[in-house]
């Protein structure tokens, strides 16, 4: 996906708006780490860059996805609770090592 379909994505998805100084330096910190590979795309008008998660990457969203729904779960009625995970997993807090 190029960065302008992912802040999309997440808009739709989530109903929040991440500009794009937020997203590309993610983005780039979360290539150094192995967890998203880019190319660049030169067959369009202008030149993108195109991201993908690498396998780790793969492996780190769902690891997040099944603890979201885990923790969602477990606190059902804590809607305090319920947005703190969410901002973790749609902030991505998980890479901090």
């Amino acid at each position: 996906m190029y960065g302008y379909q992912i802040i999309s994505k997440i808009r739709k998805s989530f109903g929040v708006y991440f500009g794009p100084s937020t997203v590309y330096p993610l983005l780039s910190s979360l290539e150094e780490k192995g967890r998203v590979s880019s190319e660049w795309n030169m067959k369009s008008k202008r030149p993108r860059k195109v991201y993908r998660l690498t396998s780790e990457g793969q492996n780190l969203s769902t690891l997040s996805r099944i603890s979201l729904k885990l923790t969602c779960y477990l606190f059902p009625k804590s809607h305090t609770f319920r947005q703190f995970a969410f901002y973790n997993r749609t902030g991505y807090s998980i890479y901090s090592n």
